[in-house]
């Protein structure tokens, strides 16, 4: 029982992993560079990469605080039903699928029941 009500928690708050994940990895993305770079020139050679340094990764430390939000923004149930209306693809939005036990015969006697009362009602047209 309490593992079932575990796995709820997981799948109530996925949305939000995600995000906490992707800010992180986002993060990690820019100031590991950015660490190793000022490391080398701290301990071996101070002029090591100094252009990259100055011009480019300095400059990529701002992309963490301005992308984050566009990251929660991503989140917002309201904004991924927007996105999916442009046909955008974002990987973490997929669809839930369902576990329940369904019978399977009679959704596929369904649909051949709906796919004959179509086509009778487009031959009926045609023939009028």
């Amino acid at each position: 029982k309490q593992a079932m009500k575990i796995a709820n928690t997981w799948r109530k708050n996925r949305l939000m992993y995600i995000q906490l994940v992707s800010i992180s990895v986002l993060y990690f993305i820019i100031w590991i560079p950015f660490c190793i770079i000022s490391l080398i020139r701290l301990f071996y050679n101070p002029f090591f990469f100094q252009d990259v340094t100055m011009l480019l990764i300095n400059y990529c430390l701002y992309i963490c605080p301005l992308a984050s939000p566009l990251i929660s923004l991503v989140g917002l149930p309201v904004v991924r039903q927007h996105l999916r209306r442009l046909k955008l693809h974002i990987p973490w939005t997929g669809h839930i699928t369902e576990n329940r036990i369904r019978p399977t015969g009679i959704i596929v006697l369904q649909t051949i029941t709906q796919h004959h009362t179509v086509s009778r009602r487009h031959n009926d047209e045609h023939q009028v």
